[in-house]
Formats: C-alpha cells, sequence, structure tokens
C-alpha cells in the first residue's frame, strides 16, 4: 500500500516538474542573433550632402577611385562630365582642392537623386552614362560582378562620415529609385529602359542598388518612421498583420505595439538566417504544448503562451530542395506588463499566406519585409506565392518596414509585370533574397 501511495506521489510530482512552464529572455534566448543584425535608420535627404563638398570630400573621392579603377574603368564618360575633365579616357588627375564646376555637378545629381530620379536618368543618358555595347557585356557577365561595379560607383557618390550614415544613405536612394521604378507615375519609364538594349545597364543599376539595400543586406533594417506609423496604428485598435514576419516582432513588442497578427509557415531554415529557438515561439515539445511559456523583455514587457491549437498540417520546401511536412497551428501569446496588466496579444497562424489574407479591413494594417513583398508580387510562373495581385482590393497597402511609403495595389502589380520583363529582356537578378 505505502509503495502504491509512493508511486502515485511520485507520479504526480514528475507530471508537474515536467509541465514546468519555460521561461526565456527576449533579448539573450530568442533574438539574440537577430538584434546583432537588426539597423534602424531613417530616411534622409540626399540633396543635403551637396553642403558637405570640400577638400575633404575630394580626397575621399581621389582615393576610393583609385582602389577601383577597374570596376569603374566603364564608367569613364559618365566619370568625365561629372568631374570636369578630371577623370577622362585618358586618365585622370584629380586636384588637390575642390572644382567649382565639379562641386556644381555633384550638387545637381545629389538633388536629382533625392527628388528628380527622371531627371537623373535623362542626365545619365545625356552624359554617356552607358551603350549598347556595355548592355552586351552585362548580358553575360555573372550578376555578382555587376552588382560590385554598381556598388563602388554608388559608394564613391554617395559618401559618408561612417559606415552607418553609408548604409542609410544608400537605404534613402534605394527607397527612391523603388518608387521611380514601380510607382505608377513613372513605371512606364522603367519598362522603357529595361526593353531597350542600350539603357538596360540603368536598369541593372537600380535593381542592383535596390536589391543590396532593401534585400540582400537591407533584409533586416528598419525604417523607424514606418515603426511610428505602426504604434499610431496600434494605439487606434488596429491589428497589425505582419505577413512572413518569421516572428520579427521584437521592435514592434518594444515600441508598445501590441495587437500583432503573424502569418508565416516557421520553416526550419528560420533558424539559419535568423535566430535560434524561433521555432519554439510557434510550438514547444514540452508536455500541454508549452502553455505556461514566457517570454521576459529587458523593458519589463512579458509575453506568455496562452493557447496552441493545431488544424492539420501542410508541406513545404525548404532551402535544400527536400519537401517536409509541418503543423499547421495557431499559437497565442498575452503580452503584460512587469506589474501583470494585460496589453495585448501576439498571435502566430503557422501557415502560407492565402489570397483572402489580404482582404481589406478598417481594424487591421498589413506589414512585411521588402524580400518578401518581392515573391508576395512575383506570378506563380516565376516561383511567386501565388497571390493575384491583380486581383487585390483597389485600396490595399501595405507597409513595407525598409519603405518609407506604403505599397498599394498599383505598385504591386507593377513589380509583377517588371519581374516578367527581366525574365524575358532585361535577363538580371531578381529583388527577393537570392542572386540569381
Amino acid at each position: 500500500m505505502f509503495k502504491k501511495i509512493f508511486f502515485l506521489i511520485f507520479t504526480i510530482f514528475s507530471t508537474n516538474l515536467l509541465s514546468t512552464p519555460t521561461i526565456k529572455n527576449a533579448e539573450t534566448d530568442i533574438f539574440k542573433k537577430w538584434l546583432s543584425w537588426q539597423k534602424i535608420y531613417t530616411d534622409e535627404a540626399l540633396k543635403n550632402i551637396g553642403s558637405n563638398i570640400d577638400d575633404g570630400y575630394l580626397n575621399y573621392f581621389k582615393t576610393f577611385y583609385e582602389k577601383n579603377l577597374t570596376l569603374l574603368s566603364e564608367k569613364t564618360k559618365y566619370l568625365s562630365h561629372i568631374t570636369h575633365g578630371q577623370i577622362n579616357e585618358n586618365g585622370y588627375q584629380l586636384q588637390s582642392k575642390i572644382d567649382e564646376n565639379f562641386k556644381t555637378n555633384l550638387c545637381k545629381i545629389y538633388e536629382m537623386l533625392d527628388e528628380n530620379i527622371p531627371g537623373l536618368v535623362k542626365h545619365m543618358q545625356e552624359n554617356e552614362f552607358t551603350d549598347a555595347k556595355e548592355s552586351q557585356q552585362e548580358t553575360l557577365a555573372p550578376s555578382s560582378e555587376i552588382i560590385e561595379k554598381h556598388e563602388a560607383l554608388t559608394s564613391m557618390l554617395i559618401t559618408a562620415p561612417s559606415d552607418e550614415v553609408g548604409r542609410q544613405r544608400k537605404l534613402a536612394l534605394a527607397n527612391r529609385l523603388f518608387e521611380y521604378s514601380f510607382a505608377s507615375k513613372t513605371f512606364f519609364e522603367f519598362e522603357r529602359l529595361s526593353m531597350t538594349n542600350a539603357t538596360q545597364p540603368i536598369s541593372r543599376l537600380f535593381y542592383s542598388i535596390m536589391w543590396k539595400n532593401l534585400a540582400g543586406e537591407g533584409w533586416c533594417y528598419w525604417l523607424k518612421e514606418n515603426i511610428t506609423k505602426l504604434k499610431n496604428y496600434s494605439d487606434q485598435g488596429k491589428q497589425i498583420v505582419y505577413l512572413a514576419g518569421g516572428c520579427d516582432i521584437y521592435q514592434l513588442i518594444k515600441n508598445g505595439i501590441y495587437n500583432i497578427k503573424n502569418i508565416d509557415p516557421i520553416l526550419p531554415s528560420q533558424t539559419k538566417y535568423y535566430s535560434e529557438g524561433w521555432d519554439w515561439l510557434a510550438k514547444s515539445n514540452e508536455p500541454k504544448n508549452g502553455i505556461g511559456d514566457k517570454v521576459v523583455f529587458d523593458c519589463g514587457t512579458i509575453m506568455e503562451r496562452v493557447k496552441y491549437e493545431e488544424n492539420g498540417s501542410f508541406k513545404a520546401r525548404i532551402d535544400n530542395g527536400k519537401i517536409i511536412q509541418l503543423p499547421k497551428a495557431t499559437t497565442i501569446w498575452k503580452i503584460s506588463n512587469a506589474e501583470g496588466v494585460e496589453l495585448g496579444q501576439y498571435i502566430h497562424e503557422r501557415r502560407f499566406i492565402e489570397q483572402q489574407d489580404l482582404t481589406v479591413s478598417p481594424d487591421k494594417i498589413f506589414m512585411m519585409s521588402f524580400n518578401e513583398l518581392y515573391y508576395l508580387a512575383l506570378p506563380d510562373f516565376l516561383n511567386g506565392w501565388q497571390i493575384d495581385t491583380f486581383k487585390l482590393d483597389d485600396n490595399f497597402e501595405i507597409i513595407i518596414k525598409q519603405l518609407r511609403r506604403p505599397v498599394d495595389k498599383k505598385t504591386m502589380c507593377n513589380m509583377n509585370i517588371a519581374s516578367i520583363i527581366n525574365a524575358t529582356d532585361l535577363h538580371y537578378l531578381n529583388l527577393g533574397t537570392c542572386i540569381n
């Protein structure tokens, strides 16, 4: 009898021990890798760079040019116009003091970069930025080589006192090129550039800068202005619907945004690209599916897992090409402050995005990252996410964390068309996360 009682007590104790909720720290256990990469920038007026052109600028320009002579050799004619002949087909002789004509030319370029990309395109065409020969050479060159050339040119022109300021300025430039390339007002011009052999290098330049600063390196960037917008919407009672967010919720919660819905399949490759332990946010293997688990933020905010429910399963292809089966599930985390007052909730639906998820509603705001936006807009036959952008609500808008302005339906449709032109005419890299 005593043995039976002891066994019963031991069983109850063991069960309770096994089901003890797990407590993790947000900054060290969940988002540590992510936070080491993540950058928050503000949009910058590029025309202001012109006010800082001095002899020190010229020294930077000269030093950088000498280090990248080979990469920049194809742009000699264009650089000759900018430098007032100090760079030319016979060599270069950059003066120790800034030439006023050189300075004037640079100031005009910064003004066009900031608020007149159509004028910049015209300027490049009139000043021998490109020709049919270079375009033909680029069709045979690897994307990585073309990106390297364009990065050298951009870095030389977009000078900055530090790497951080340089990245912020290039992000600002990528924003303006995105608006020119895909917004309705100028998309037809970008179409023409991409379909005309002699001007295709301009399109490739724009693609390179956008890819590098919005996806290739910029996938982990945030614009501070967007965090502010999302906070304002959240304070109005709207739900922030983060599409394919990969549980990138840290900045939202850190900035007081507590009404979040995230739709993302959380593939095993997330650990490689983002942060260890993110699958635990979606599903715990502990008894009771981890109900009661907590994530504690350094600011005092606490997330507690209050619900986990599976509703079938779905198949997904991961980065090694293998097809796996994952649970289709919903996890709900309650968000509270340090005193236990409930602030809101984070809902994660582990599945792929579907067309109906993009239905416009007054009580929700859509957001996502740039590289996922690209696949959302991509046609099915180019490995898109099977979303028909042309069937979106006419007033559809989505906040992209790297872009200064929301993306509307027309812009997404233009991205769709541009991807087809890229596949049939331009033959260059896509704007997602991989170089083709």
